[in-house]
């Protein structure tokens, strides 16, 4: 009980600190305590995954933990997954997916480099998930992204992997349907 208490204040205190701040102490946890385990991130990367990592950790020791754990390997590599898994339903056919992700491709194109921002991403989508079903727009969406079932909502994980990787992700799913053998 009293380890919870102290890391739920600490996690106050760490909430309160500016991002850049935030930044330092993360990056000196790091240089401190995984040598080589994080290589791959640089700091832009680990800018743009700090809202992500401050809502999730009160001690900077779970940073290390979720890391071990590869709730961050989304973003520094594309995911492999089962294809099964783009379908939001299980009687979904791979041909609405297959049109629905070529959409969010689209809407993705038209939002500008210097714009590509989760509010953003999410202006451009939101009406034409609203109207097609949220989930089965937005699940083939986000496992197309990160291969999970559990990770930050979509707009967020296309803000962070950028304009450029975001597409090309989605037109991977896209191609892989077309191109698997899969039960239409």
């Amino acid at each position: 009980m009293k380890k919870e208490k102290l890391n739920w204040f600490n996690g106050k205190y760490m909430r309160e600190m500016t991002d850049k701040e935030y930044l330092l102490r993360l990056k000196k946890f790091i240089s401190n305590n995984m040598k080589g385990d994080v290589d791959d991130i640089n700091e832009e990367k680990l800018k743009k995954i700090l809202p992500i990592v401050r809502e999730r950790i009160d001690v900077f020791y779970e940073f290390k933990e979720i890391w071990e754990r590869g709730d961050f390997e989304y973003f520094l590599k594309e995911p492999s997954y089962e294809l099964q898994n783009l379908k939001w339903r299980s009687e979904d056919e791979y041909e609405k997916v297959k049109k629905k992700l070529g959409k969010v491709k689209e809407f993705l194109e038209n939002v500008s480099e210097d714009n590509f921002d989760a509010e953003s991403i999410k202006a451009e989508i939101w009406d034409f998930a609203s109207k097609e079903g949220r989930g089965e727009v937005l699940w083939p969406m986000r496992f197309a992204l990160t291969g999970r079932e559990k990770s930050p909502g979509p707009f967020l994980v296309s803000a962070i992997l950028g304009k450029q990787e975001s597409i090309k992700r989605i037109g991977n799913a896209i191609f892989r349907i077309e191109n698997e053998d899969v039960k239409k």
